[in-house]
Protein backbone atom coordinates (compact mmCIF):
# COMPACT_ATOMS: atom_id res chain seq x y z
CA UNK A 1 0.00 0.00 0.00
CA UNK A 2 1.58 3.30 -0.99
CA UNK A 3 2.41 5.69 1.83
CA UNK A 4 1.61 9.12 0.41
CA UNK A 5 0.58 12.46 1.82
CA UNK A 6 -3.15 12.21 1.20
CA UNK A 7 -5.54 13.68 3.83
CA UNK A 8 -5.62 11.91 7.15
CA UNK A 9 -8.52 9.46 7.59
CA UNK A 10 -10.45 8.85 10.78
CA UNK A 11 -12.27 11.24 13.07
CA UNK A 12 -10.79 14.51 14.28
CA UNK A 13 -10.08 13.19 17.76
CA UNK A 14 -7.87 10.49 16.27
CA UNK A 15 -6.01 12.97 14.11
CA UNK A 16 -5.40 15.47 16.86
CA UNK A 17 -4.32 13.01 19.52
CA UNK A 18 -0.65 12.20 20.06
CA UNK A 19 0.49 8.62 19.85
CA UNK A 20 2.17 5.97 17.81
CA UNK A 21 1.32 5.08 14.22
CA UNK A 22 -1.68 2.90 13.64
CA UNK A 23 -0.30 -0.51 12.67
CA UNK A 24 -1.37 -2.66 9.76
CA UNK A 25 -1.27 -6.44 9.74
CA UNK A 26 1.16 -7.73 7.12
CA UNK A 27 -0.95 -9.75 4.68
CA UNK A 28 1.97 -12.02 3.90
CA UNK A 29 2.09 -13.23 7.49
CA UNK A 30 -1.60 -13.16 8.38
CA UNK A 31 -2.82 -16.62 9.38
CA UNK A 32 -6.48 -15.71 8.83
CA UNK A 33 -7.49 -16.49 12.41
CA UNK A 34 -9.69 -13.38 12.55
CA UNK A 35 -8.85 -12.60 16.17
CA UNK A 36 -8.89 -8.94 15.22
CA UNK A 37 -12.56 -9.10 14.22
CA UNK A 38 -14.29 -9.52 17.61
CA UNK A 39 -11.89 -7.02 19.15
CA UNK A 40 -12.90 -4.20 16.83
CA UNK A 41 -16.01 -2.31 17.99
CA UNK A 42 -16.65 -0.98 14.50
CA UNK A 43 -15.68 -3.77 12.13
CA UNK A 44 -17.71 -4.79 9.09
CA UNK A 45 -17.05 -7.57 6.60
CA UNK A 46 -16.36 -6.47 3.06
CA UNK A 47 -14.90 -7.88 -0.12
CA UNK A 48 -11.48 -6.32 -0.49
CA UNK A 49 -12.04 -4.93 -3.96
CA UNK A 50 -12.67 -1.48 -2.52
CA UNK A 51 -10.45 1.39 -3.68
CA UNK A 52 -7.17 1.43 -1.86
CA UNK A 53 -7.80 4.79 -0.21
CA UNK A 54 -10.85 3.31 1.54
CA UNK A 55 -8.96 0.44 3.14
CA UNK A 56 -8.38 2.12 6.46
CA UNK A 57 -7.35 -0.23 9.26
CA UNK A 58 -7.49 -3.14 6.85
CA UNK A 59 -6.75 -6.58 8.23
CA UNK A 60 -7.09 -9.63 6.02
CA UNK A 61 -8.87 -12.55 7.66
CA UNK A 62 -8.53 -15.51 5.40
CA UNK A 63 -10.05 -17.03 2.31
CA UNK A 64 -13.67 -17.37 1.34
CA UNK A 65 -15.05 -20.88 1.39
CA UNK A 66 -14.88 -22.52 -2.02
CA UNK A 67 -12.41 -20.10 -3.56
CA UNK A 68 -8.71 -20.21 -4.19
CA UNK A 69 -8.24 -16.52 -3.33
CA UNK A 70 -6.98 -16.23 0.18
CA UNK A 71 -7.39 -12.48 0.52
CA UNK A 72 -10.87 -11.88 -0.84
CA UNK A 73 -12.58 -11.32 2.50
CA UNK A 74 -11.29 -8.67 4.87
CA UNK A 75 -12.03 -6.72 8.01
CA UNK A 76 -12.52 -3.06 7.21
CA UNK A 77 -12.94 -0.26 9.69
CA UNK A 78 -14.60 2.63 7.91
CA UNK A 79 -12.77 5.98 8.26
CA UNK A 80 -15.86 7.53 9.80
CA UNK A 81 -16.10 4.79 12.41
CA UNK A 82 -12.52 3.94 13.34
CA UNK A 83 -11.61 5.23 16.79
CA UNK A 84 -7.97 4.15 16.51
CA UNK A 85 -8.22 2.26 19.79
CA UNK A 86 -5.62 -0.30 18.71
CA UNK A 87 -7.56 -3.33 20.01
CA UNK A 88 -7.25 -5.12 16.67
CA UNK A 89 -3.50 -4.90 16.91
CA UNK A 90 -3.22 -6.06 20.49
CA UNK A 91 -5.00 -9.34 19.82
CA UNK A 92 -3.17 -10.25 16.61
CA UNK A 93 -1.57 -13.66 17.26
CA UNK A 94 1.17 -13.02 14.69
CA UNK A 95 2.04 -9.48 15.82
CA UNK A 96 2.88 -9.01 12.16
CA UNK A 97 2.77 -5.25 12.33
CA UNK A 98 3.97 -2.69 9.83
CA UNK A 99 3.63 1.06 10.38
CA UNK A 100 0.79 2.87 8.69
CA UNK A 101 2.27 6.35 8.81
CA UNK A 102 -0.59 8.54 7.70
CA UNK A 103 -2.96 7.73 10.56
CA UNK A 104 -2.13 8.48 14.18
CA UNK A 105 -3.55 6.49 17.05
CA UNK A 106 -4.99 7.79 20.29
CA UNK A 107 -3.52 6.82 23.58
CA UNK A 108 -4.70 3.25 23.26
CA UNK A 109 -7.67 1.89 25.16
CA UNK A 110 -7.23 1.21 28.82
CA UNK A 111 -4.48 -1.34 29.34
CA UNK A 112 -5.90 -4.60 30.62
CA UNK A 113 -2.62 -5.99 31.87
CA UNK A 114 -3.31 -7.60 35.26
CA UNK A 115 -6.82 -6.20 35.47
CA UNK A 116 -9.05 -8.66 37.32
CA UNK A 117 -12.20 -9.40 35.33
CA UNK A 118 -15.13 -11.58 36.41
CA UNK A 119 -17.45 -12.81 33.64
CA UNK A 120 -20.58 -14.72 34.61
CA UNK A 121 -21.42 -17.37 32.04
CA UNK A 122 -17.91 -17.00 30.64
CA UNK A 123 -17.55 -20.65 29.65
CA UNK A 124 -19.77 -20.46 26.59
CA UNK A 125 -21.37 -18.26 23.97
CA UNK A 126 -20.84 -14.50 24.07
CA UNK A 127 -19.22 -14.69 27.50
CA UNK A 128 -16.59 -17.12 26.28
CA UNK A 129 -15.72 -14.95 23.29
CA UNK A 130 -15.51 -11.92 25.58
CA UNK A 131 -13.17 -13.86 27.84
CA UNK A 132 -10.99 -14.89 24.91
CA UNK A 133 -10.44 -11.33 23.72
CA UNK A 134 -9.80 -9.95 27.21
CA UNK A 135 -7.37 -12.79 27.93
CA UNK A 136 -5.41 -11.85 24.81
CA UNK A 137 -5.29 -8.28 26.09
CA UNK A 138 -3.60 -9.44 29.29
CA UNK A 139 -6.48 -9.46 31.77
CA UNK A 140 -6.59 -11.85 34.72
CA UNK A 141 -9.87 -13.62 34.05
CA UNK A 142 -12.34 -15.37 36.29
CA UNK A 143 -15.20 -17.12 34.47
CA UNK A 144 -18.18 -18.85 36.01
CA UNK A 145 -19.85 -22.09 35.03
CA UNK A 146 -22.21 -24.66 36.50
CA UNK A 147 -20.28 -27.81 35.56
CA UNK A 148 -16.74 -28.63 36.66
CA UNK A 149 -16.16 -30.82 33.61
CA UNK A 150 -17.42 -28.48 30.90
CA UNK A 151 -16.12 -25.44 32.77
CA UNK A 152 -12.57 -26.77 32.98
CA UNK A 153 -12.70 -27.81 29.33
CA UNK A 154 -13.69 -24.24 28.38
CA UNK A 155 -10.92 -22.76 30.52
CA UNK A 156 -8.32 -25.04 28.95
CA UNK A 157 -9.51 -24.04 25.49
CA UNK A 158 -9.37 -20.36 26.42
CA UNK A 159 -5.84 -20.75 27.73
CA UNK A 160 -4.73 -22.52 24.57
CA UNK A 161 -6.32 -20.00 22.20
CA UNK A 162 -5.26 -16.90 24.12
CA UNK A 163 -1.82 -17.97 25.25
CA UNK A 164 -2.69 -16.75 28.75
CA UNK A 165 -2.61 -18.88 31.87
CA UNK A 166 -4.40 -16.24 33.94
CA UNK A 167 -7.86 -17.76 33.59
CA UNK A 168 -9.69 -19.29 36.56
CA UNK A 169 -13.02 -21.07 36.92
CA UNK A 170 -15.51 -20.56 39.73
CA UNK A 171 -18.54 -22.84 39.92
CA UNK A 172 -21.89 -21.23 40.62
CA UNK A 173 -25.60 -21.78 40.17
CA UNK A 174 -26.86 -18.27 39.47
CA UNK A 175 -30.51 -19.31 39.67
CA UNK A 176 -30.43 -19.37 43.47
CA UNK A 177 -29.50 -16.79 46.08
CA UNK A 178 -27.20 -19.29 47.79
CA UNK A 179 -25.45 -19.94 44.48
CA UNK A 180 -24.86 -16.22 43.97
CA UNK A 181 -23.66 -15.77 47.54
CA UNK A 182 -21.31 -18.74 47.15
CA UNK A 183 -19.81 -17.20 44.02
CA UNK A 184 -19.26 -13.86 45.76
CA UNK A 185 -17.67 -15.57 48.75
CA UNK A 186 -15.31 -17.57 46.54
CA UNK A 187 -14.27 -14.48 44.62
CA UNK A 188 -13.82 -12.23 47.65
CA UNK A 189 -11.72 -14.90 49.36
CA UNK A 190 -9.36 -15.48 46.41
CA UNK A 191 -8.91 -12.03 44.85
CA UNK A 192 -7.86 -8.70 46.30
CA UNK A 193 -10.07 -6.55 44.10
CA UNK A 194 -12.37 -6.57 41.08
CA UNK A 195 -11.67 -4.20 38.21
CA UNK A 196 -14.39 -5.31 35.79
CA UNK A 197 -17.60 -7.23 36.48
CA UNK A 198 -19.45 -8.44 33.38
CA UNK A 199 -22.95 -9.70 34.17
CA UNK A 200 -23.16 -11.82 31.05
CA UNK A 201 -25.07 -14.94 32.13
CA UNK A 202 -28.64 -15.13 30.90
CA UNK A 203 -31.53 -17.55 30.65
CA UNK A 204 -34.53 -17.90 28.34
CA UNK A 205 -36.73 -20.56 29.94
CA UNK A 206 -39.11 -22.60 27.75
CA UNK A 207 -41.84 -22.58 30.41
CA UNK A 208 -42.58 -20.96 33.73
CA UNK A 209 -40.65 -22.67 36.49
CA UNK A 210 -39.63 -21.69 40.00
CA UNK A 211 -36.18 -21.96 41.50
CA UNK A 212 -35.40 -23.54 44.86
CA UNK A 213 -36.06 -20.07 46.32
CA UNK A 214 -39.54 -19.98 44.81
CA UNK A 215 -38.57 -17.31 42.26
CA UNK A 216 -39.41 -17.55 38.55
CA UNK A 217 -36.27 -18.67 36.71
CA UNK A 218 -36.06 -15.91 34.07
CA UNK A 219 -36.34 -13.24 36.76
CA UNK A 220 -33.91 -15.08 39.07
CA UNK A 221 -31.09 -15.41 36.53
CA UNK A 222 -31.58 -12.27 34.42
CA UNK A 223 -32.45 -9.77 37.16
CA UNK A 224 -31.93 -10.98 40.70
CA UNK A 225 -28.52 -12.64 40.14
CA UNK A 226 -26.73 -9.59 38.66
CA UNK A 227 -28.40 -7.31 41.22
CA UNK A 228 -27.34 -9.45 44.18
CA UNK A 229 -23.90 -10.33 42.83
CA UNK A 230 -23.01 -6.69 42.17
CA UNK A 231 -24.02 -5.82 45.74
CA UNK A 232 -22.05 -8.70 47.25
CA UNK A 233 -18.91 -7.74 45.29
CA UNK A 234 -19.10 -4.07 46.22
CA UNK A 235 -16.11 -4.22 48.57
CA UNK A 236 -13.95 -5.81 45.86
CA UNK A 237 -15.15 -3.25 43.32
CA UNK A 238 -14.35 -0.39 45.70
CA UNK A 239 -10.82 -1.80 46.08
CA UNK A 240 -10.21 -1.09 42.38
CA UNK A 241 -8.98 2.36 41.36
CA UNK A 242 -11.67 2.51 38.66
CA UNK A 243 -14.17 -0.37 38.63
CA UNK A 244 -16.53 -1.08 35.77
CA UNK A 245 -19.81 -2.99 35.96
CA UNK A 246 -21.21 -4.11 32.60
CA UNK A 247 -24.53 -5.89 32.19
CA UNK A 248 -25.77 -7.47 28.97
CA UNK A 249 -29.36 -7.06 27.95
CA UNK A 250 -31.15 -8.97 25.21
CA UNK A 251 -34.39 -9.63 23.42
CA UNK A 252 -36.67 -6.74 22.44
CA UNK A 253 -36.38 -3.78 24.79
CA UNK A 254 -39.82 -2.44 23.98
CA UNK A 255 -43.07 -1.75 25.78
CA UNK A 256 -43.70 -1.10 29.43
CA UNK A 257 -42.52 -2.84 32.56
CA UNK A 258 -45.42 -4.74 34.09
CA UNK A 259 -44.92 -4.57 37.84
CA UNK A 260 -47.72 -7.09 38.34
CA UNK A 261 -46.05 -9.62 36.06
CA UNK A 262 -42.36 -9.36 36.99
CA UNK A 263 -42.18 -13.11 37.60
CA UNK A 264 -44.71 -14.05 34.92
CA UNK A 265 -47.33 -14.47 37.65
CA UNK A 266 -50.13 -13.55 35.27
CA UNK A 267 -48.74 -14.77 31.96
CA UNK A 268 -45.64 -16.49 30.61
CA UNK A 269 -44.68 -16.23 26.96
CA UNK A 270 -41.22 -17.62 26.19
CA UNK A 271 -39.01 -15.00 24.58
CA UNK A 272 -41.43 -12.20 25.47
CA UNK A 273 -40.96 -13.05 29.16
CA UNK A 274 -37.20 -13.15 28.60
CA UNK A 275 -37.28 -9.73 26.92
CA UNK A 276 -39.35 -8.33 29.78
CA UNK A 277 -36.85 -9.65 32.34
CA UNK A 278 -33.99 -8.03 30.42
CA UNK A 279 -35.91 -4.74 30.32
CA UNK A 280 -36.29 -4.97 34.09
CA UNK A 281 -32.53 -5.62 34.36
CA UNK A 282 -31.88 -2.43 32.40
CA UNK A 283 -34.04 -0.47 34.85
CA UNK A 284 -32.21 -2.00 37.82
CA UNK A 285 -28.78 -1.17 36.42
CA UNK A 286 -29.84 2.37 35.47
CA UNK A 287 -30.90 2.85 39.09
CA UNK A 288 -27.65 1.25 40.26
CA UNK A 289 -25.74 3.85 38.25
CA UNK A 290 -27.73 6.66 39.83
CA UNK A 291 -27.03 5.37 43.32
CA UNK A 292 -23.28 4.99 42.75
CA UNK A 293 -22.66 8.42 41.24
CA UNK A 294 -19.49 10.05 42.50
CA UNK A 295 -17.81 6.74 43.37
CA UNK A 296 -14.96 4.86 41.73
CA UNK A 297 -17.47 2.62 39.96
CA UNK A 298 -19.26 2.98 36.64
CA UNK A 299 -22.35 0.98 35.70
CA UNK A 300 -23.40 0.56 32.07
CA UNK A 301 -25.55 -1.75 29.96
CA UNK A 302 -24.88 -3.06 26.46
CA UNK A 303 -26.88 -4.88 23.85
CA UNK A 304 -24.73 -7.56 22.15
CA UNK A 305 -26.99 -8.27 19.17
CA UNK A 306 -28.11 -11.59 17.73
CA UNK A 307 -25.76 -14.54 18.10
CA UNK A 308 -25.74 -18.30 17.85
CA UNK A 309 -25.32 -19.59 21.39
CA UNK A 310 -26.49 -22.60 23.35
CA UNK A 311 -29.36 -20.49 24.64
CA UNK A 312 -30.58 -19.26 21.26
CA UNK A 313 -30.17 -22.70 19.68
CA UNK A 314 -32.37 -24.13 22.46
CA UNK A 315 -35.32 -21.90 21.59
CA UNK A 316 -38.42 -23.83 20.52
CA UNK A 317 -41.22 -22.63 18.21
CA UNK A 318 -43.54 -22.34 21.21
CA UNK A 319 -41.23 -19.76 22.78
CA UNK A 320 -41.60 -17.33 19.88
CA UNK A 321 -44.21 -14.55 20.01
CA UNK A 322 -47.32 -15.20 17.89
CA UNK A 323 -46.56 -14.18 14.31
CA UNK A 324 -42.85 -14.92 14.68
CA UNK A 325 -43.69 -18.61 14.69
CA UNK A 326 -44.46 -18.28 11.01
CA UNK A 327 -40.77 -17.56 10.37
CA UNK A 328 -39.48 -20.37 12.57
CA UNK A 329 -37.32 -21.90 9.76
CA UNK A 330 -35.67 -18.51 9.20
CA UNK A 331 -35.05 -18.10 12.93
CA UNK A 332 -33.34 -21.50 13.11
CA UNK A 333 -31.19 -20.56 10.15
CA UNK A 334 -30.10 -17.33 11.85
CA UNK A 335 -29.08 -19.06 15.09
CA UNK A 336 -27.51 -22.17 13.53
CA UNK A 337 -24.13 -23.29 14.82
CA UNK A 338 -21.40 -21.10 13.32
CA UNK A 339 -18.32 -22.00 15.31
CA UNK A 340 -18.60 -18.97 17.57
CA UNK A 341 -18.38 -16.35 14.80
CA UNK A 342 -21.60 -14.52 15.65
CA UNK A 343 -20.86 -14.76 19.38
CA UNK A 344 -17.45 -13.22 18.76
CA UNK A 345 -19.06 -10.32 16.95
CA UNK A 346 -21.66 -9.96 19.70
CA UNK A 347 -18.90 -9.77 22.32
CA UNK A 348 -17.54 -6.50 20.93
CA UNK A 349 -19.74 -4.22 23.02
CA UNK A 350 -18.72 -6.01 26.23
CA UNK A 351 -15.05 -5.83 25.30
CA UNK A 352 -15.40 -2.16 24.38
CA UNK A 353 -16.99 -1.22 27.71
CA UNK A 354 -14.41 -3.27 29.62
CA UNK A 355 -11.36 -1.78 27.90
CA UNK A 356 -11.93 1.50 26.14
CA UNK A 357 -10.56 4.74 27.52
CA UNK A 358 -13.47 6.46 25.78
CA UNK A 359 -15.86 5.31 28.52
CA UNK A 360 -13.64 6.10 31.49
CA UNK A 361 -15.86 7.74 34.08
CA UNK A 362 -18.97 7.23 31.93
CA UNK A 363 -21.83 5.68 33.89
CA UNK A 364 -25.55 5.12 33.52
CA UNK A 365 -25.41 4.70 29.76
CA UNK A 366 -26.79 2.20 27.26
CA UNK A 367 -24.65 1.01 24.33
CA UNK A 368 -25.78 -0.89 21.26
CA UNK A 369 -24.11 -3.77 19.45
CA UNK A 370 -21.91 -1.27 17.56
CA UNK A 371 -20.66 0.21 20.84
CA UNK A 372 -22.50 3.45 20.25
CA UNK A 373 -24.29 5.23 23.05
CA UNK A 374 -28.06 5.11 22.44
CA UNK A 375 -31.19 6.30 24.19
CA UNK A 376 -32.58 4.15 26.98
CA UNK A 377 -36.01 2.58 26.44
CA UNK A 378 -38.69 4.90 27.79
CA UNK A 379 -39.76 2.36 30.42
CA UNK A 380 -36.31 2.47 31.99
CA UNK A 381 -36.46 6.24 32.45
CA UNK A 382 -39.53 6.12 34.69
CA UNK A 383 -38.06 6.86 38.12
CA UNK A 384 -41.08 5.68 40.08
CA UNK A 385 -41.08 2.33 38.27
CA UNK A 386 -37.33 1.92 38.79
CA UNK A 387 -37.57 2.54 42.51
CA UNK A 388 -40.43 0.06 42.89
CA UNK A 389 -38.42 -2.57 41.00
CA UNK A 390 -35.39 -1.83 43.17
CA UNK A 391 -37.42 -2.34 46.35
CA UNK A 392 -38.90 -5.59 45.05
CA UNK A 393 -35.55 -6.94 43.91
CA UNK A 394 -33.90 -5.92 47.16
CA UNK A 395 -36.57 -7.76 49.16
CA UNK A 396 -36.27 -10.90 47.02
CA UNK A 397 -32.49 -10.95 47.41
CA UNK A 398 -32.67 -11.25 51.21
Amino acid sequence: MPMNNRPLPGNKDCRQSPGVFTPLIDRNRCEGQADCVPACPYSVFVVSTLPEDQRIGLTFIGKLKGTAHRWQQALLVHPEQCRACGLCVKVCPEHAITPYPYMTIKETSQAMQNKIVLITGGTGGIGKQTALTLAKLGAQLVVTGRSQTSGQAAVQELKQLSGSQQIDLLLADLSTRQGVRSLAEQFNHRYERLDVLINNAGLAAPKRELTADGIETDFAVNVLAPFLLTHLLMASLKASPAARVISLTGGEAKGQIDLDNLQAERSFSGLSTYSHAKLVLMAVMYEFAQRTQGTNMTVNVCYPGQASTQMTRSVTPEMLPGLMRLIWPLFKQVVREDGGQSAAKASRSSVYLATSAEVTGISGQYFDTNCKRVVWPQAVLDQETRQKIWAITERLSQ
